[in-house]
């Protein structure tokens, strides 16, 4: 009788075997940017969690640095998406490339990205964000023949342990990126350095 069955045993194991590991390429594929291949903005709000979670444990600090594309539409609009595409990718690997072991980047919006860097606070991860803007400045990328020079503005802020979340953080290294981009773009500027925003008149 065993003999009978072992071929339905076997594809049993074999496609519940498969029906895991498909489900284990999913849950990746879900926290995944499908173009760039960093994490999306599901899998860095998680990241930050547990970064923070270490931090406080171990009193050490969370940079957090924030990049976006200058004049990014006008790349979209002159050679369509798909030279967009190009320079998101070509903007990745010069990110990556000056990366540390345990920094963690991600996709967050259209040409947003964020690099959380555990260990370092504002000065480091300003450092940090320096360095890739003067790279990226010097860069070209080569769209339909056409050599295009970008440059990238950067908010940088600093968690703290017990009182900061993943949305509280975010939303300071937005406010820097923002403050970056109204004082004239390709340039790095801490939350630290904002004024906070003048109360409307009652």
């Amino acid at each position: 009788m065993f003999l009978v069955m072992q071929p339905l045993f076997t594809s049993i194991g074999f496609l519940l075997l498969y029906n895991e590991t498909m489900q284990a390429e999913l849950k990746l594929l879900a926290r995944i940017d499908p173009l760039t291949g960093v994490n999306n903005r599901l899998a860095l709000v998680e990241a930050i969690g547990r970064l923070l979670d270490a931090a406080g444990r171990n009193g050490r600090p969370l940079g957090v640095l924030m990049l976006d594309v200058d004049h990014f539409k006008a790349v979209n609009d002159r050679f369509g998406h798909g030279g967009g595409d190009r320079v998101l990718l070509s903007l990745v690997e010069r990110i990556q490339r000056g990366l540390g072991a345990g920094d963690v980047i991600g996709r967050v919006g259209g040409e947003e990205f964020v690099v959380l860097s555990p260990g370092n606070g504002v000065a480091a991860t300003r450092a940090l964000g320096e360095r890739i803007r003067a790279e990226v400045a010097c860069m070209q990328v080569v769209v339909d023949g056409h050599a295009l020079g970008m440059t990238v503005s950067a908010g940088v802020t600093e968690a703290v342990p017990g009182a900061d979340d993943a949305a509280a953080l975010l939303q300071r290294a937005d406010a820097a990126l923002y403050a970056a981009k109204r004082a004239g773009r390709n340039r790095v500027v801490a939350a630290e350095d904002v004024a906070p925003a003048c109360p409307l008149p009652a």
